[in-house]
């Protein structure tokens, strides 16, 4: 920690720096290691959290970007357009020095290393594969960028988490989402359906089964990390849970099925597992509404990368027959990307009558207020990883068709990590780079709440947000332009955010480290961030 103080302290645009770590909760306890991690007692200071003030809230909310390097029209292209116009800054703020993209890349590391588990796994949440999966792309790129021994060492002990995760959910293909010490009241308590206690050399664990989103994130990391393993053993155990993984999937006509996990590839998977079993009869009615393209997606995603890392010849042909006997690259092409848009082009006068009905005269319905950042998140990792691997010219075209259309809505948004991943494989769009340079310049510190919608200078307009079903009140501010990034409501994954969501908070903080960090070493290792920014 004295280390990342020293570096930002040397950064000239530095004012101040201090880091404040929260002591141990009572909860950390010397826990017994799996064998597979070299057994011993490590204890678990869950609740370690740096909260960084480089400079104070306000003026880390104030905008000031850092000021224009030098050499930037010569990577991105002379003329290229910037991120959208700066808002109107409130009165009286006090104007602040940002640090460099590089020192607060240094700073993120630290937040990282610091909400770790002894595993290598980042947080405590049930999101710890899908985040994990984007540090270990991030330090992949961090190694590849500055061959720094550092970066290899986290990305390997990381991935060694992934190993653990796939081995405490059984090794058939089930990746836990979460792991834990247990507590004596869980061995005599009926846990929830999805949580187990380990067995074997986890015993003194519990862990939780995960859904799709999760093996977004871990097929991420480990096909971004793959070329740069140096570990043979490493990558031969990743390679051989792919391997296992992908045959779960086939033995069960496209799905991952264990006690407590039922992940279904179909366009028609509706959760009819879940129903009743007085309703289970209804289960076929599935087939009669609307395909959807992120259940193909994802399972293409798994079995592209896991045929490509093993070389199985038995996962490829499967993957080929899911692409021409059940037209999962179509679903994925076609039902997949843009499909908010395309609801609202069609439909926009009614769902219009129908929310001013429901919820108020004033509010309004449109693709930017009900559109899904998760759902736009995951198909922005699950595109790029299929065109990443892909090798078929006509299916690499149908992907790059699907890809175009999930990022075209979200293109002018600033968005550093959508935008490097989508110009890296599509190409294109200089003012795309530029703008995600210009984000990360912007990159808060701070995680604080955002009040935007009193600004009288940022023209809104109530929006039914995508969470209208379960959320009190169901609409909320949105305003008619994209936020700065700095002035946005920040989730734990900053580029998981509607960028014009003005007002909201996050209280958990498992993957504010891996944001930044995999937008910006990702930027360096592809030549569109100079090292001395």
């Amino acid at each position: 920690m004295e280390d990342t103080l020293r570096i930002l302290r040397a950064d000239p645009r530095v004012q101040s720096a201090e880091l404040e770590i929260t002591p141990p909760s009572p909860f950390s306890a010397p826990q017994p290691l799996p064998e597979a991690f070299g057994g011993g007692s490590h204890v678990f200071d869950f609740d370690v959290v740096p909260a960084a003030r480089l400079f104070d809230g306000a003026a880390a909310r104030s905008g000031e970007a850092a000021p224009p390097e030098q050499g930037r029209d010569s990577m991105i292209g002379p003329g290229a357009a910037l991120a959208p116009a700066r808002l109107p800054e409130a009165a009286g703020r006090p104007a602040a020095a940002a640090p460099t993209m590089a020192a607060k890349a240094v700073l993120f590391e630290a937040r990282a290393q610091a909400i770790m588990n002894p595993f290598g796994l980042l947080g405590k949440s049930n999101d710890i594969p899908i985040w994990t999966g984007v540090y270990i792309a991030g330090e992949a790129y961090r190694y590849k960028a500055t061959d720094d021994p550092q970066a290899l060492e986290s990305m390997e002990r990381s991935l060694r988490g992934f190993h653990l995760l796939y081995k405490i959910g059984g090794g058939n293909g089930i990746i836990a989402r979460n792991i834990r010490p247990a507590t004596p009241e869980d061995a005599a308590a009926k846990l929830p359906y999805d949580q187990h206690l380990g067995q074997g050399k986890f015993a003194g664990y519990v862990w939780t089964g995960g859904p799709w989103d999760q093996y977004t994130g871990y097929l991420y990391g480990i096909s971004e990390a793959w070329d740069q393993i140096q570990d043979p053993e490493l990558k031969a155990e990743l390679r051989e849970d792919l391997r296992q993984g992908a045959h779960n999937f086939m033995r069960n006509g496209g799905k991952f099925i264990s006690d407590d996990t039922h992940l279904d590839s179909s366009a028609h998977y509706y959760y009819q597992d879940r129903l009743p079993k007085a309703l289970r009869w209804l289960a076929p009615v599935a087939h009669l509404l609307p395909a959807r393209g992120g259940n193909p997606l994802s399972g293409l995603e798994f079995m592209r990368i896991a045929a490509s890392l093993t070389g199985d010849a038995d996962i490829e042909a499967y993957y080929r027959r899911l692409i021409e006997k059940k037209n999962y690259a179509w679903y994925a092409e076609h039902k997949t990307a843009g499909a908010t848009e395309k609801m609202m082009r069609d439909h926009s006068g009614l769902f219009n009558f129908i929310a001013r009905v429901l919820y108020g005269r004033d509010v309004k319905v449109t693709p930017d207020s009900i559109r899904s950042p998760v759902g736009t998140n995951l198909q922005h990792i699950a595109f790029y990883d299929l065109m990443r691997w892909e090798k078929d010219p006509k299916i690499l075209q149908a992907y790059a068709d699907g890809y175009r259309d999930a990022h075209a809505p979200v293109a002018r948004h600033a968005n550093s990590f959508w935008n490097f991943l989508a110009v890296s494989q599509l190409g294109g769009d200089a003012a795309g780079i530029a703008e995600g340079v210009d984000s990360l310049k912007r990159f808060p510190l701070d995680y604080g709440t955002r009040k935007n919608s009193d600004d009288p200078a940022i023209p809104k307009y109530k929006g039914l947000s995508n969470n209208f079903y379960r959320n009190k009140p169901h609409w909320e501010w949105f305003s008619v332009d994209p936020l700065p990034l700095e002035r946005r409501p920040m989730h734990t994954f900053a580029w998981q955010q509607n960028a014009m969501s003005m007002d909201g908070s996050f209280d958990y903080k498992d993957a504010d480290g891996a944001a930044y960090l995999a937008a910006y070493w990702f930027g360096r290792s592809h030549g569109y961030i100079a090292p001395e920014q």
